[in-house]
């Protein structure tokens, strides 16, 4: 990658940290840490909702891509999307719809929690994992790689 390409991807990633960042310590003001005992039970039950649909959308894009072992496809499903979004979500509602939704932001952040506790069971799973090394390495290997291909 040359130079240029790799700052760009560098100060973009950097930005997105510090935009996260932003946003978690906000929705961190806004929970209310003595009511997060009520939101437990929901938030489970979110999580569980979350994990069940991320596991069914995982088992129907077998007819998309067959060629995912079932290892491959359990990682898949341990590594759900979680975070900014979530955030971002909690507040908007807030605004929109008052003081009658203001368990969102203590909700948003146990489930934000339980869901980094699913990735940190998939980041286990998969360090032991046997995987095959990526084509492109493969290509390279075996002096397949297209000449000039970026």
């Amino acid at each position: 990658m040359d130079q240029p390409s790799a700052q760009m991807l560098t100060f973009h990633g950097e930005l997105a940290f510090l935009l996260r960042s932003f946003f978690f310590v906000l929705l961190g003001m806004l929970v209310d840490w003595a009511g997060l005992r009520n939101n437990i039970f929901l938030a489970v039950l979110c999580s569980a909702a979350i994990l069940l649909g991320r596991a069914i959308v995982v088992q129907v894009g077998k007819l998309a891509w067959p060629a995912f072992a079932t290892l491959e496809r359990e990682l898949m499903v341990w590594f759900v999307p979680r975070g900014l979004i979530t955030a971002v979500l909690g507040i908007q509602v807030i605004e929109v719809r008052g003081p009658a939704m203001a368990f969102l932001p203590s909700l948003a952040v146990v489930v934000i929690l339980l869901t980094n506790l699913l990735l940190v069971v998939g980041t286990v799973r998969a360090r032991n994992a046997p995987f095959d090394e990526p084509v492109a390495a493969k290509e390279a290997a075996d002096g397949t790689a297209l000449i000039g291909h970026h």
